[in-house]
């Protein structure tokens, strides 16, 4: 009886995890292609980066030395790619949309240059093919690249 549970047991945990082990190892494969794309269109646009995350869908890099920022998307890497001359930009804050006092309705980078405005979004509750991510979480993250962006840009 005792080896029956025991086989019965082991197959109920390799139901478990072996699933698991796999969707985590196809999300750092899926982080390994895309930091290799990256890598690749950086040296490209000649952009050594200081700060590189991968939020959501939002691929965002920071080259310091030469006042760049690349923004891409990460379903599609190169199509979406952009190199921002932070040079160009003078102001950089944190954008938030709310839809009522307690729900957040998009949350992203806000750059402000001679171009005119440029969004980054990091979250939108609309974004139904996106991966699924906290807003609270993501507008730390905001918070974060634009305390990092804002040293870099303009004054104006």
């Amino acid at each position: 009886m005792e080896k029956n549970t025991l086989f019965l047991d082991a197959i109920i945990l390799l139901v478990i995890i072996v699933p698991i082990a796999v969707l985590i190892i196809y999300a750092f494969s899926q982080d390994k292609r895309v930091k290799r794309q990256i890598s690749r269109l950086c040296k490209t646009n000649e952009i050594s980066l200081n700060e590189f995350e991968i939020n959501g869908d939002v691929v965002i890099g920071l080259d310091a030395n030469h006042k760049k920022m690349i923004v891409s998307n990460r379903k599609d890497i190169v199509k979406n790619f952009q190199v921002i001359d932070l040079d160009q930009v003078n102001q950089c804050k944190t954008k938030v949309v709310h839809l009522n006092k307690k729900t957040i309705d998009w949350v992203g980078l806000e750059l402000v240059g001679k171009g005119g405005t440029k969004d980054i979004m990091f979250y939108s509750e609309t974004d139904e093919d996106g991966p699924a991510t906290d807003p609270q979480a993501c507008l730390h993250k905001a918070h974060q690249w634009e305390d990092k962006v804002r040293p870099l840009v303009r004054a104006s």
